[in-house]
C-alpha cells in the first residue's frame, strides 16, 4: 500500500511537470521510461512474494525483511529522482541487494535441507557423539539466527567431527579384534605354559606373603617390646622425680603413672595376640621373642 500511494504521488507529480505523460499512466516503468527500472520493479514484487514464501515454510525472515526494505528504499528513491530529472540513475544498490536476497533465500533452504540430513545422520550413528554434538548445536543455532553461511559451515565442521569419530571407533574395534584374536591364538598355542607359570606365580606368590608376613609380625613384636621397655624407665624416671629430686607434685605424678601403666596394659595384650599369630605361620618368632625380653631384662 505505501509503495502504491508513493507511485500514485510520483505519477501526479509528473503529469504536473511534464504534460507530455497521460493521466492514466499507473506503472513505474511507463513513468520512467525505463527497462532497467521495469525489470528491477518486477524482480522487487517477486522477493516479496518469495518472502511470504519463506515465511509459510517457517523460516525467520528478518534478515531478508531487512535487505528487501534497502532495496525498496533505494529503488524508489533512484526512480523518483529519474522521474523527477528525467536523468538516468545508478541502481546499483538494489541490484546488489536483489543479488543478496536471491543469495539469501537459496542459502536458507540449503542450510535447512542439510540441517535435517545432518541430524538423520546423527540420530542413525548412535553411540558416543559428545565430541560432535557441540558442532551441531552451533550449526542449529546459526541457522536459527539466520546465518546461513556460517550455518552451512557449522554443518561442514559437524561432517568432519562425525567421520574422526567414527574413524576413531573403527580403529578402536580393528584393535580389539585382532589383539583378541592374538590373545586367543597365543594362549591356544602356549596354555600349558601358561597353567605352569600360573602355579609357579602362585607359589611364589604364597611364599612371598608369608615370609613378609612373618617379618611384619616380628617387626611389631620387637616393637612393642621396646615401647614396654621404654615406658617402664618413664615410670622409674618419674618416680625418682617425684620421690628423690621433688621436681614434680604429686598430682603429675599420679596421672603420669596412671598413663604409662594404661599403656603398658594395652601392649600386654597385644603381645600374646601377636604371638599367636606369628606361632600360627612360623615357630621361628621364639627367637625374636627371646631377644626382645632379654633386652627388656637387660634393662
Amino acid at each position: 500500500m505505501q509503495r502504491t500511494a508513493i507511485l500514485i504521488a510520483l505519477v501526479m507529480l509528473t503529469v504536473v511537470a511534464n504534460s507530455a505523460y497521460a493521466t492514466n499512466v499507473t506503472s513505474a516503468c511507463v513513468i520512467s521510461n525505463s527497462s532497467e527500472a521495469c525489470s528491477l520493479e518486477k524482480q522487487i514484487s517477486l522477493a516479496e512474494e518469495d518472502m511470504a514464501k519463506m515465511i509459510s515454510d517457517g523460516f525467520k525472515v528478518t534478515r531478508y525483511n531487512d535487505t528487501l526494505t534497502v532495496a525498496k528504499n533505494e529503488f524508489d528513491t533512484k526512480l523518483y529522482l529519474q522521474i523527477t530529472t528525467n536523468k538516468t540513475q545508478d541502481f546499483s544498490v538494489v541490484k546488489d541487494k536483489l543479488n543478496e536476497l536471491a543469495n539469501i533465500k537459496t542459502l536458507a533452504y540449503r542450510a535447512r535441507d542439510e540441517l535435517k540430513t545432518l541430524e538423520a545422520t546423527i540420530n542413525e550413528t548412535g553411540g558416543d557423539l559428545s565430541e560432535v554434538m557441540p558442532y551441531f548445536y552451533r550449526a542449529k543455532s546459526e541457522f536459527l539466527s539466520e546465518r546461513y553461511e556460517y550455518a552451512l559451515n557449522a554443518i561442514d565442521a559437524t561432517y568432519q567431527a562425525l567421520s574422526e569419530q567414527q574413524s576413531m571407533q573403527t580403529k578402536l574395534r580393528l584393535f580389539y579384534e585382532a589383539t583378541t584374536r592374538t590373545l586367543a591364538n597365543f594362549v591356544s598355542t602356549y596354555w600349558k605354559e601358561i597353567i605352569v607359570s600360573i602355579i609357579v606365580l602362585a607359589i611364589v606368590a604364597l611364599i612371598s606373603w608369608h615370609r613378609i608376613s612373618i617379618y611384619l609380625l616380628n617387626k611389631k613384636l620387637e616393637h612393642l617390646y621396646l615401647r614396654r621397655t621404654t615406658l617402664k624407665k618413664l615410670i622409674a624416671k618419674t618416680q625418682k622425680e617425684f620421690f628423690e629430686k621433688g621436681t614434680i607434685d604429686e598430682t603429675t605424678y599420679h596421672i603420669r603413672l596412671n598413663k604409662y601403666g594404661e599403656i603398658i596394659r594395652d601392649i600386654n595384650r597385644q603381645i600374646p595376640l601377636v604371638k599367636e599369630e606369628l606361632e600360627s605361620l612360623s615357630h621361628g618368632f621364639i627367637k625374636i621373642r627371646r631377644r626382645g625380653e632379654k633386652n627388656e631384662q637387660k634393662e
